[in-house]
């Protein structure tokens, strides 16, 4: 299963008085077991829990061996620096590798099945990724870490094993923290209040997503975006409000759309307003444009070099859990 995380904050260097320092360090060291897979610390409890604690925790949640590798892949090369390297402080007892690239990515997955993964990148942009690694993520978890959640991502982070979404990086900031943007502000807000859902799905057993295996890029696509709209009907959007939803990605206004529907604009502004609350999506057209379909151009990994390298990494997966 995938959660979400707020990304990492940068800013101007801080060096915090002594006291506001012990208790920032205190935090940080344990802000990375509620980010990586796994190592869930229990939210209503505000003790200390030691080492040997969460070791067990991740044993019993995720049958991963407590001392199973994290691999922290992405195409945002700072946030995945950026989470490295605490992650080594906090989780000395554990090894992190990085990937930038699909190819890293697998060859890691290969040689670590049981390792835990944290993807830093946006759902919506990786369709073939996620497609690519559907037989791994059936038996293992892992995190998502990603500074906007539109409505195509969480729809992807569903069909992907029900995965929950949590507040961005953008909501952080309108909290008025902006000029403490730095580490210590990142790890101490995972800690205090941004916590995600964190549940199993080791041996999950539900049915293939996909009724055969797809070799275009294009008709995983349309497969997609069929999806797209089952999900808005299952909302409660309906068939009037999706027709206008077509005619806004076709960059048409409220006042055209009216005239070919024949009704008014008031109307056609208050079913738009009514259909993205529905789906608890901003109407900014940024968010129409890349929120509400998915775009063969916008995809960040080939489909090719995924289904290549997903199926060789699948034959030492298997291999790994026959034996």
């Amino acid at each position: 299963m995938l959660t979400v995380h707020a990304a990492m904050l940068s800013g101007t260097h801080y060096v915090p008085p002594v006291k506001q320092r012990r208790r920032s360090n205190r935090v940080r060291k344990t802000s990375l077991k509620n980010i990586l897979p796994g190592l869930r610390v229990n939210p209503g409890s505000t003790q200390q829990q030691d080492l040997q604690t969460v070791k067990n925790m991740s044993v019993s949640r995720t049958g991963e061996s407590p001392d199973s590798p994290v691999i922290i892949h992405g195409d945002n090369w700072p946030l995945v620096e950026g989470l490295r390297h605490p992650g080594k402080e906090v989780l000395s007892y554990r090894r992190i590798y990085v990937s930038h690239t699909p190819s890293e990515l697998f060859t890691l997955l290969s040689e670590y099945p049981d390792a835990g993964l944290v993807l830093c990148l946006q759902p919506r942009e990786h369709i073939f990724l996620f497609y690519a690694l559907s037989g791994f993520l059936r038996y293992t978890q892992a995190t998502v870490v990603c500074d906007s959640v539109y409505f195509t991502d969480r729809v992807v982070m569903d069909m992907w094993n029900s995965i929950p979404a949590d507040i961005p990086l953008r909501d952080i900031l309108n909290r008025g923290e902006r000029s403490a943007g730095r580490k210590r502000i990142f790890m101490s807000r995972l800690t205090s209040g941004y916590r995600s859902h964190i549940r199993t799905v080791a041996g999950h057993n539900s049915a293939p997503l996909f009724p055969g295996t797809l070799y275009d890029g294009n008709n995983l696509i349309d497969a997609m975006n069929l999806y797209l709209q089952e999900y808005m009907a299952r909302a409660g959007v309906s068939v009037f409000q999706r027709k206008i939803l077509e005619a806004l990605l076709e960059g048409k206004k409220a006042s055209c759309i009216a005239e070919s529907m024949g009704v008014s604009p008031g109307k056609v502004e208050n079913h738009k307003t009514m259909m993205f609350s529905r789906l608890g999506m901003p109407c900014f057209p940024h968010a129409v444009l890349y929120g509400m379909k998915f775009h063969l151009a916008l995809q960040r990994t080939l489909f090719k070099e995924s289904s290549r390298l997903c199926t060789i990494a699948n034959k030492f997966m298997l291999s790994d859990r026959v034996v």
